[in-house]
């Protein structure tokens, strides 16, 4: 969608750890918004949240750490584990 092409371009403005976490939070939740069966959208929509779980503490927040937990163990369709989490 539209909206992921925007987050696609301002990822070339990320200069930390914290607009990283926004950047890779907001373009997850745009891509579950689509609501689409496309394999490539749902694991676009992983990797964003498996990455931004893996950020330095501090950078995101428990505001957005939870739902991303919730929205990938969603779309996984299993609990989180350590090895679906990649470590840094």
């Amino acid at each position: 969608g539209a909206a992921y092409e925007q987050f696609n371009v301002a990822q070339a403005y990320a200069e930390n750890d914290t607009q990283w976490a926004l950047l890779r939070y907001w373009r997850a939740l745009s891509l579950e918004g689509l609501k689409t069966s496309d394999v490539g959208v749902r694991n676009a929509a992983i990797n964003d949240s498996q990455r931004l779980l893996i950020l330095p503490a501090g950078s995101a927040t428990d505001d957005m750490l939870e739902p991303a937990r919730e929205h990938l163990e969603a779309l996984l369709g299993a609990p989180l584990t350590p090895a679906v989490i990649p470590t840094p």
